[in-house]
């Protein structure tokens, strides 16, 4: 019991107004450290390390507990060590402490063990894995562990007749199945289909220059309605004409253009 970490004190005792709190303290941690037999043997000088103050004052103290009959000291022989023990009616009290502190102590003991069965439950079903799906196993030729690997599967695309013409047509040929995606978005009828294929024509002849990298896919392409663009010449002749030569288009514009000049000459 000297190692017990708490000094307890009986509440008959810590309601005493006639001990102050020094005399409380000795008398608690004299009565923690009785043993089996009611009785315990500290110095004086443990007493005063035990209650933080001087040996004097652990003196007085203890003439005032046994002068107020809360405490006996027996001294068995000149020049030995004090025997502490409390009066017959004090170890009453004792005793029936001792046996509440034992069952407090065990239903603490019980109530812990269920607070950690309960912890590790919890613990079992946040670690419970999901059920692990069906996966090929592949084996390495070095003999290690099998390691689990799910194969990718090689989807074929359907392009539509449209939209291969519209990619044949197109000077870049890159991210043909994302175009595909924009291009069903739009789902362009005959009419537009052509004015694609038209605005592709001179588009071609201005990208000739122009490095690939610059050069927009077929997906952005037609996100940004890119056949609603003009020629950087103006507007086309092409419009709402069967599809022509664009060198003779543009042949065609440069003349024009020669001819205004030496008219104002």
């Amino acid at each position: 019991m000297g190692n017990d970490p708490f000094a307890k004190l009986f509440l008959s005792m810590a309601n005493r107004r006639d001990l102050n709190w020094t005399d409380k303290g000795i008398l608690a941690i004299i009565t923690n450290r009785m043993g089996v037999n009611g009785e315990c043997w500290p110095g004086v000088r443990r007493l005063a390390e035990d209650a933080g103050v001087d040996k004097a004052t652990v003196c007085r103290t203890l003439k005032h507990l046994v002068s107020g009959g809360h405490l006996l000291i027996k001294n068995k022989g000149s020049g030995t060590r004090n025997y502490y023990t409390l009066p017959p009616e004090k170890r009453t009290q004792s005793a029936d402490t001792s046996k509440d502190a034992e069952c407090t102590q065990s239903t603490d003991a019980v109530y812990a063990e269920r607070v950690q069965k309960r912890t590790q439950g919890a613990d079992t079903k946040r670690k419970r894995k999901e059920p692990v799906k069906e996966q090929e196993l592949f084996v390495d030729d070095t003999g290690k562990k099998p390691r689990s690997k799910q194969r990718k599967k090689n989807i074929e695309i359907d392009y539509p007749e449209d939209y291969i013409e519209f990619y044949s047509a197109y000077p870049k040929k890159v991210s043909k199945a994302e175009g595909l995606k924009a291009w069903q978005e739009f789902e362009p009828d005959a009419e537009l289909r052509r004015k694609i294929l038209r605005t592709l024509q001179w588009q071609r002849e201005e990208w000739k220059d122009t490095e690939r990298k610059y050069i927009p896919a077929p997906g952005p392409w037609l996100r940004g309605r890119r056949w609603e663009d003009e020629p950087s010449l103006g507007p086309t002749i092409l419009d709402g004409a069967p599809p022509v030569d664009t060198a003779e288009a543009f042949d065609l514009i440069l003349g024009t253009h020669a001819q205004k000049e030496r008219a104002h000459e």
